[in-house]
């Protein structure tokens, strides 16, 4: 567990406490990163599809394989060919449905 300080309004200006971040406050942390990796555009199958479109295949180290695969909003993308590998919304459709 770690400790964080912030200013206690309670406390008077200028005084500093302490204050214990529960198990509850690391699993927030976690979850924001696993909402940062989905909005910087890495998805990894079995990861709902945002989008409707076509999903360029990312390998391992970020490169790009030439691949894509279409893949419809709400649904899991399909397994990659290699292990490692990700998605990335390369074309999005331009349908009503598939937009939002």
């Amino acid at each position: 567990m770690f400790l964080a300080e912030h200013a206690d309004s309670s406390a008077g200006p200028g005084s500093r406490a302490k204050r214990r971040r529960g198990v509850s406050d690391f699993g927030a942390a976690v979850r924001g990163l696993e909402n940062t990796r989905k909005m910087a555009g890495k998805l990894k199958s079995g990861d709902e599809a945002p989008r409707s479109g076509q999903y360029e295949i990312i390998g391992p180290r970020g490169g790009r394989t030439g691949e894509e695969r279409t893949s419809t909003k709400g649904k899991p993308l399909p397994p990659t060919p290699k292990p490692g590998q990700s998605y990335r919304l390369a074309d999005p459709t331009r349908n009503g449905p598939g937009k939002k």
